[in-house]
């Protein structure tokens, strides 16, 4: 099931001092956290430039979804761009509207998003 929100920017996290995730606002108005929970995200992966460039102001479909044929692995899709594919995830709706990304594997962002960006 799709849920649908509109990106407003990067949310950062004051006591990490990392990106805690991406800021979103849902089809109440009120904001909501698309967050990657359990790594760090940092200014230099791209993240932040990513997020500005590409999602800031757009309505998004937000989804978690079941890799075929392998247990326990999931993708997490905005608008058609895949977060954590081939990762071993576990996706939870916590709250009314917030979607937590539990990573269960550590994941090199900076190469991550450098790819991504310059793919694009």
């Amino acid at each position: 099931m799709f849920q649908e929100v509109e990106i407003i920017g990067v949310h950062s996290d004051a006591e990490s001092e990392t990106k805690a995730g991406i800021l979103a606002r849902d089809e109440t108005g009120e904001e909501v956290v698309l967050s990657l929970r359990g790594i760090r995200i940092q200014d230099e992966t791209g993240f932040t430039e990513y997020v500005s460039r590409h999602l800031k102001g757009r309505e998004v479909q937000f989804e978690a979804v079941e890799e075929e044929n392998v247990p326990n692995r999931s993708v997490v899709c905005l608008n058609g761009f895949v977060f954590s594919s081939g990762l071993n995830i576990n996706v939870e709706l916590i709250k009314s509207k917030i979607a937590v990304v539990k990573m269960k594997e550590a994941m090199e962002y900076a190469d991550y998003f450098e790819d991504v960006i310059k793919e694009d």
